[in-house]
């Protein structure tokens, strides 16, 4: 994805080029563009419910329109739209008993999906159960031959960030530091391929924190919100634990807090004034009474 390199007018022409084979396939590489690249929330919301218009039932369309609106803050809404995907909304809103129970179903559900199983080990990850994450993480580099883990949703290697993680909390300090070099070299040479996304400079975040070097990880984390990043997870990462208290943490949590509320606002006026797919999907009345109440 072109987006990865920060060529974002180019990565709309190939969008707009999709149309001539798919419109809906045009609009969910536009969402993907403007959601996980640019940071435009609400403008993805768009392109993803004209996408729904066209294809109703489309599974990756009404995954990522619950994503979006989890992200703002409209869990109930998330949830409603993918019961499938509400595992991740549960997460987001720190439910973690229900994140990680319906994380667990679906991988006994499907114990041969390596996807399922890695979404499951950072559920566990992030609620705390670093034990039980790991075991999930090794099984899972046993099937890459020991090399860099990488989340096949978003190119991330934070799989393996948070790996390194888990083996220095419980004191394997030569494991950790040699999938940390693993890391450094991955980071290293996406960085000189030009890939600039959020992605990477989370991962980044990651490594500086096992360093202990709270000002680079303020660096990679607004360099990460300058190109997309829009939720809070590596905000609460055990590994940034040390650091959460600090005024200049705070202060990028702060300013992500206020890109998301203007994100949520626009996409308020959006799917209660404008919605473009009205008999695919429409908010709950409360959704829309609560718009009011904040106008």
């Amino acid at each position: 994805m072109l987006g990865r390199y920060g060529q974002f007018e180019e990565a709309r022409g190939v969008a707009d080029d999709l149309a001539r084979q798919s419109v809906s396939a045009s609009y969910w590489a536009h969402g993907l563009i403007s959601g996980d690249y640019t940071g435009e929330i609400a403008d993805s919301t768009e392109w993803y419910l004209k996408g729904l218009a066209l294809d109703p039932e489309n599974l990756f369309g009404r995954q990522r329109l619950a994503l979006n609106l989890a992200v703002v803050g409209e869990y109930d809404e998330a949830r409603r739209v993918s019961p499938e995907f509400s595992w991740w909304a549960q997460a987001l809103q720190q439910n973690w008993e229900e994140a990680v129970n319906q994380s667990r179903q679906r991988h006994l559900n499907n114990p041969n999906d390596n996807i399922v199983k890695l979404q499951y080990a950072n559920v566990l990850h992030m609620s705390g159960d670093l034990l039980a994450a790991h075991v999930l993480y090794e099984e899972l580099m046993a099937t890459v031959g020991g090399g860099v883990l990488i989340d096949t949703s978003n190119s991330s290697v934070m799989p393996t960030a948070r790996m390194a993680y888990g083996l220095m909390a419980s004191g394997e300090q030569g494991q950790a530091e040699e999938i940390l070099q693993l890391l450094r070299e991955q980071i290293a040479s996406r960085k000189q391929a030009g890939i600039k996304d959020s992605y990477m400079l989370r991962a980044a975040a990651m490594v500086a924190a096992m360093e202990g070097d709270l000002t680079m990880v303020l660096v990679h984390l607004n360099a990460a919100i300058d190109v997309g990043l829009r939720d809070h997870f590596i905000l609460r990462e055990p590994a940034l634990g040390a650091f959460q208290n600090d005024p200049k943490f705070q202060a990028v949590v702060s300013r992500l807090d206020g890109i998301l509320a203007k994100e949520h606002s626009k996409t308020l006026e959006l799917i209660c004034s404008n919605n473009p797919a009205p008999d695919a999907w429409q908010p709950l009345p409360e959704t829309c009474a609560d718009m009011a109440e904040t106008n």
